[in-house]
């Protein structure tokens, strides 16, 4: 579906490509998360390389840094967008128009013999791909728009913008099907355990802690893309930092043990030389099943090993917070997205093009450390582009990287002349889960897009994180909150360690919950939190803690996110 104008002499060009939250979200390993998002970063990254050789040039995003398209530079993960914006001229509109018609194709037979070969390095088994399956499933599309002056106007130009913005959204509704040349249906036990949809073209028969009710992994043809892409990496682009290695998470599990891993890489000689003897004792009991320490930790046929070593590092280290999660294991996934950019560049259409360049060379150079500030909090990043980032991480430095990240966001627009006068809108939205580590990946993925997209872009005035904590698989407990209470929601945490205030505390709020909102007076509400946080209607002495805690709760707002705000920081301080 193209609309095009022949006596137009310059035509703006969006590509986009899906279905990326399908075939992100289904996945069993952290690895196939990761490859799962590089992989349509590839994509696009190549397509960009090959419209700019026929003399196009790359409108939006700024791509002249980013290491997937030059290739200099680490990649750490995929970063380059599901939607490319080009600017064409009548010279060249028409050989781009032919290479788009078959390029995402090229690309694919490109990689299909390197996954094979991947498979058949690593199973010792020769698997091929449908590629006629792998080339359905994905759905790149195309607009053509012209630019109806030869010298627009900013203005001018920012309408064509939004123009084609509208008709590449009519054009993603709409996907052509071909007639499927079999109606026969997929038997349960030959189906894909990732995806569901597609016939297995490869069995895995090694059992693992993440595969205890199979007895093999049936994996398709799209999906064993993602499944092996991390071993054909290398050999795909030299600079691509497969996901292995210090914070790249084999697992969830290995996720809920890094605050451990933390504390032992501090601890003295005999707390390592102990817990190292325990793995190597673990691995070899596990003989061919090749489990990663995090797996061996939590599994429950090794974890009773480390039960007295438990014991001796919490005597030897009390002060160590991080060990409140040795028998909780839990990890977290973050969508982070930036806030009010639509109504920012419409405010600015009287200078949209230098406007709209520099946002672009902004949000490159903070997307190009991003990867630096959640390793630095012990995080692995899944995505960094447009505006979006992804990563996986320990809830214990959950809020300081999204925190982190924020500030820098904000800052990069502040200091910038031609955009500080706009910074208070430049924010970022985060919507995260934190589960148990035995909770399913692909689920953990959906409902962290769904706190993004339902709750933190639906907070008043944006600038939110809306976390969902999981602690059993049923018990579910959602807050959202201003990205500005982040600093009040670790100072209550403080306040929980701190204190000896009763688990009971946010339930007692719950039955007191409809007197305390009929109280309007701001005072009287801080006086009415108080007695039911002491305990007594008439306590004898003031208790500064209490007090703190009250001021803390109260800058929530109102009741419902106060309780949330307190159950939640109840978890973080090591409530079970």
């Amino acid at each position: 579906m193209e609309i095009t104008n022949v006596s137009a002499k310059h035509y703006l060009l969006i590509c986009e490509i899906g279905p990326v939250f399908d075939f992100v979200r289904h996945c069993r390993k952290t690895k196939d998360y990761w490859a799962a998002s590089f992989l349509f970063s590839y994509f696009m990254a190549q397509v960009a390389n090959r419209v700019e050789a026929e003399g196009a040039e790359v409108f939006l995003p700024y791509l002249k840094d980013n290491p997937m398209v030059t290739g200099k530079g680490n990649i750490d993960a995929g970063s380059v967008p599901d939607q490319l914006y080009f600017l064409l001229n009548a010279e060249n509109k028409e050989k781009i128009r032919v290479l788009l018609k078959t390029v995402i194709k090229n690309i694919i037979d490109y990689l299909k013999p390197k996954i094979e070969e991947a498979i058949k390095e690593k199973e010792r088994k020769t698997v091929f791909l449908n590629a006629g399956e792998v080339n359905e499933f994905f759905n790149f599309f195309y607009i053509i728009h012209p630019i109806k002056k030869d010298h627009p106007t900013h203005e001018e130009y920012y309408d064509e913008f939004i123009e084609a913005e509208r008709k590449i959204r009519m054009r993603a509704a709409f996907r052509p099907f071909e007639q499927s040349t079999s109606s026969l249906p997929i038997n349960k036990w030959e189906k894909c355990n990732l995806c569901g949809d597609r016939k297995k073209v490869h069995e895995i028969e090694k059992i693992d802690s993440d595969s205890t009710f199979l007895s093999v992994e049936r994996i398709c043809s799209v999906c064993l893309l993602k499944r092996y892409l991390p071993e054909a990496a290398k050999d795909i682009n030299v600079n691509i930092i497969a996901p292995t290695g210090d914070y790249r998470y084999e697992s969830t599990s290995d996720i809920a043990l890094r605050p451990i891993k933390e504390c032992i890489e501090k601890a003295d000689e005999e707390i390592k030389n102990e817990y190292n003897k325990f793995i190597n004792e673990c691995k070899n009991e596990s003989k061919d099943i090749d489990l990663s320490e995090g797996r061996y930790f939590y599994d429950p046929d090794f974890r009773n090993k480390f039960t007295g070593w438990k014991k001796k590092i919490v005597e030897k280290y009390p002060e160590k917070t991080e060990l409140k999660w040795l028998n909780r294991p839990f990890y977290a996934i973050v969508y982070m997205d930036g806030d009010n950019m639509g109504d920012v560049l419409k405010q600015k259409a009287n200078n949209f093009q230098p406007y709209i360049s520099k946002v672009s060379k902004l949000l490159s150079k903070f997307l190009n450390g991003v990867n630096k500030i959640i390793t630095d909090h012990c995080g692995q990043l899944i995505f960094a582009g447009g505006e979006d980032v992804i990563f996986v991480i320990h809830p214990e430095y959950l809020l300081d990287c999204i925190n982190e990240l924020q500030k820098e966001y904000n800052a990069l627009f502040t200091k910038e002349e031609l955009t500080k006068s706009m910074a208070d809108k430049f924010t970022l939205s985060a919507g995260a889960i934190a589960c148990y580590h035995k909770y399913p990946l692909s689920e953990a993925i959906r409902r962290a897009g769904v706190m993004l997209k339902d709750h933190a872009k639906k907070h008043k005035g944006k600038n939110a994180t809306a976390i969902s904590l999981i602690k059993g698989h049923t018990e579910a407990l959602n807050l959202t909150f201003s990205n500005n209470s982040i600093g009040n929601l670790k100072k209550l945490k403080e306040c929980l360690i701190k204190s000896d205030i009763s688990r009971t505390t946010p339930y007692r709020i719950t039955e007191h919950k409809e007197l305390f909102e009929f109280i309007t007076d701001a005072d009287l509400r801080k006086n009415y939190l108080y007695t039911i946080i002491a305990g007594t209607r008439n306590p004898e002495k003031i208790n500064p803690s209490i007090e703190e805690m009250v001021n803390l709760l109260m800058s929530f707002g109102d009741t419902e996110t106060m309780i949330d705000a307190l159950l939640f920081t109840r978890f973080m301080s090591g409530d079970r």
